[in-house]
């Protein structure tokens, strides 16, 4: 199954995830940093849904962005 995910991020966020996706990919790779918006956010989804310390962050950040 395929599903296509558009997401709407302010400047600000679009900044951060495009900063977080560069200093992953250097993380990886560090000779040839290149990481894809699509395979940064597979990671999270596999991480969020293995994890249960990262699916308490992002309750958290949830539960956070609610109460503003």
């Amino acid at each position: 199954m395929k599903m296509q995910l558009a997401v709407e991020l302010n400047d600000a966020e679009r900044d951060q995830f495009h900063r977080w996706v560069q200093a992953v990919a250097a993380a990886v790779n560090p000779g040839q940093p290149q990481l894809t918006p699509g395979q940064a956010v597979r990671a999270l989804i596999r991480a969020a849904a293995g994890s249960q310390a990262v699916t308490a962050a992002v309750i958290g950040q949830l539960t956070v962005k609610a109460m503003t």
